[in-house]
């Protein structure tokens, strides 16, 4: 029988470490599939990269769509789920200095935020960066009033970013838009934020309808 070529073979599942828990392995080796994928993927093609059985495929992903870590669309394909947003947002963006943070921040108790703080800290990223919980706090208050977080030049300067969180979310979540300053002026803003509204409405109302469905 003819060797399979190098293109013709199925990559195998990343090895198991050893002591590790050969579920979870899996679970973030089909995560990092659907990454590489682009965020959306159906069961065969899972299957013919990953190398498992259809039946464990499907097992594992039903039990990260029950998580929130990844959603079934009306297709009937799989797509990365808004809990690795916080999950991300956690591992590589400090809150104080980002538009995302803001949004995701703007509804907790004055309290929540201080322990936030206390955990992350807050170093300056740039001379624009909120350094002291009670800036931030204000900061807050006119995300609050005005329905839209902004990072003026203090994650990075020369970037503006606008975010706003996905209204009655499973999870917390929260939509951005980043842009060089110069581009992403005022009046930009005024034309990009409704449009982020409706971005997050209706992706909130699919978050409902997939809830439903179960």
């Amino acid at each position: 029988m003819p060797t399979p070529s190098t293109s013709d073979a199925v990559a195998p599942p990343k090895s198991a470490v050893a002591g590790g828990v050969q579920s979870l392995e899996r679970a973030f080796d089909l995560l990092e599939r659907m990454a590489d994928a682009g965020g959306e993927v159906g069961l065969s093609e899972l299957a013919t990269s990953s190398g498992l059985p259809l039946p464990t495929i499907h097992r594992l992903m039903r039990t990260l769509v029950s998580t929130g870590y990844v959603r079934q669309q009306e297709n009937r394909r799989y797509a990365l789920g808004p809990r690795l947003i916080r999950l991300g947002e956690s591992a590589s963006v400090l809150p104080h200095s980002t538009g995302v943070g803001k949004a995701l921040l703007a509804d907790s108790t004055p309290g929540e935020v201080r322990a936030l703080l206390a955990r992350t800290g807050m170093p300056a990223a740039t001379d624009r960066t909120l350094t002291t919980p009670e800036s931030f706090l204000a900061a807050l208050d006119e995300v609050r009033a005005r329905g839209f977080a902004v990072d003026d030049n203090e994650q990075e300067i020369g970037v503006r970013c606008l975010a706003v969180s996905v209204p009655h979310s499973p999870t917390t979540a929260a939509l951005s838009v980043s842009g060089p300053a110069g581009r992403l002026t005022d009046e930009a803003m005024v034309r990009h934020v409704p449009v982020l509204r409706q971005v997050a409405a209706e992706l909130s109302e699919a978050l409902a309808r997939r809830a439903e469905q179960g």
